[in-house]
């Protein structure tokens, strides 16, 4: 009895100090979780070796929706400059997905954003 006592105090204790996402409400908010999010990832993360294994380079800028579970929604290319298309669909497979990990956004909300980036 006390076993069991004990693994649910540690259980509830290791519960208490999990860290949490923090919630954005307002699409300023979001949008400036995933530029920083995406950009990360562009550096030094899952996004970057798809552009160094394909060899990516060039302008690209995106309408993007987040959803509530912090996944890509849909993903819509505005401007392409410098690639041809087969690059553009990795990139495009890359960025859906890709899970933003540091924020959550309300149940059954999305939010659209335009997302810029330049790759050399």
């Amino acid at each position: 009895m006390r076993y069991l006592a004990l693994c649910f105090l540690i259980f509830t204790t290791t519960l208490s100090y999990a860290q949490k996402k923090p919630l954005l409400t307002t699409n300023e908010e979001i949008m400036t979780a995933v530029t920083k999010e995406l950009d990360q990832s562009f550096v030094d993360g899952k996004l970057a070796k798809t552009v160094e294994k394909y060899g990516i380079t060039g302008e690209y800028e995106y309408d993007i929706t987040v959803g509530d579970k912090g996944e890509l929604q849909t993903i819509f290319t505005i401007r392409k400059e410098g690639l041809n298309v087969d690059y553009n669909r990795y990139l495009q497979y890359a960025l859906r997905n890709f899970k933003y990990k540091t924020f959550k956004v309300p149940k059954y909300k999305s939010e659209k954003i335009r997302y810029k980036i330049n790759i050399d």
